[in-house]
């Protein structure tokens, strides 16, 4: 999802308010401004063959974010059918945010502040895997952590899979169509190819796992520049290759790979990267290639990368620690919350797709 502020889009209307202006879109959606809160609708230009598939993860995206409190996680508060020139959409509102990683990047803030955002992403994924709550998110990378004017939470739930034994699990069944059911029942993989887990091409069932190798490859490219996924294959941009690479991906090539670690860091970072991380560098980077690791057993807690991350933004800037900030209170779109029925009906009501 690439961040447009204030970008004019294409005028739509959903329960008779009108929305022109967009935060963000990307190949199969587009998030427009709504002032007190963000809409997500599918994009119009869709292709007919995947409108189907989108509007179930459009609703899925819904419900889950209306279960999730987490501080660093996007909320949703409904899921609305609606049409567009004669053409059934879904409309998911959620909170309102500002701009993600990749704009963060783009404008060149200080290393602190990105692993601010990567550390507040671990915080989520340790909210992840809490068993009362049993999610793998499956699409973690740059675009996907986003700012919300207070704090950096993860976006874009849409691909979000719950484990067996989570208690959204039955409950989502429910009022998905057969399609996603069996995607819930294999655990099939999908996601972007730079930053995906090497079990994602084996047939291997995932686990939370997945999530920690996503945010290490993120971790690798912030201080070498360069995908992970990528260095394995030998390529850049092929994602063919990277898929064949990461079905091929064993720890002699892993270790090959991190060999190299500091050199590239010096590099992109343009300094000695020990004398900067000072005693924080070979935990940094054992957190790094331990969540790289090509056995999902190997890689590292969420809990484990908070800590690290922790200490490293201390030292890497130590008069400028960020103040741990409360949940703020619900800002609930007063103009769709008096009309919204639909919020407060049965779950299996909320997942009929638009007429």
């Amino acid at each position: 999802m690439h961040y447009n502020p204030s970008k004019q889009g294409e005028p739509i209307t959903v329960r008779g308010r009108e929305y022109t202006h967009i935060l963000g879109e990307g190949g199969m959606a587009v998030v427009y401004d709504g002032g007190d809160h963000a809409l997500k609708v599918r994009r119009m230009d869709l292709d007919s063959n995947d409108i189907a598939d989108f509007n179930e993860r459009l609703l899925l995206e819904g419900e889950i974010g209306k279960r999730i409190t987490h501080s660093h996680v996007i909320r949703t508060y409904g899921v609305v059918p609606f049409e567009h020139e004669g053409t059934p959409n879904t409309a998911v509102y959620m909170d309102k945010y500002g701009s993600n990683l990749v704009h963060a990047l783009n404008n060149d803030k200080p290393l602190s502040v990105v692993l601010k955002a990567l550390r507040d992403t671990a915080k989520a994924l340790q909210y992840f895997a809490q068993d009362n709550v049993g999610l793998i998110h499956r699409d973690i990378k740059w675009d996907n952590t986003i700012y919300d004017g207070k704090k950096w939470r993860v976006g874009d739930l849409g691909m979000m899979v719950p484990l067996p034994g989570s208690p959204l699990r039955a409950f989502l069944q429910k009022g998905l169509d057969f399609k996603l059911q069996e995607e819930l029942h294999s655990m099939q993989v999908l996601g972007t190819p730079h930053y995906m887990a090497p079990e994602s091409v084996r047939e291997e069932s995932i686990t939370p796992s997945f999530d920690i190798y996503s945010l290490s490859t993120l971790l690798y490219e912030l201080v070498t520049g360069q995908s992970y996924n990528e260095r394995i294959a030998g390529v850049n941009e092929n994602l063919d290759a990277i898929v064949l690479a990461l079905n091929e991906y064993s720890p002699a090539q892993h270790r090959k790979v991190m060999a190299t670690f500091q050199a590239q860091m010096n590099e992109e970072l343009g300094y000695n990267v020990r004398f900067l991380f000072g005693t924080e560098y070979l935990p940094f980077e054992r957190l790094v290639s331990a969540g790289l690791h090509p056995d999902p057993t190997r890689r590292p807690s969420p809990t484990n990368i908070v800590k690290v991350l922790d200490r490293l933004i201390e030292r890497v800037q130590p008069s400028h620690r960020e103040a741990e900030t409360t949940e703020p209170a619900a800002s609930y779109p007063t103009d769709f919350f008096e009309v919204e029925a639909l919020l407060v009906q049965p779950p299996r009501h909320e997942f009929l797709p638009p007429a």
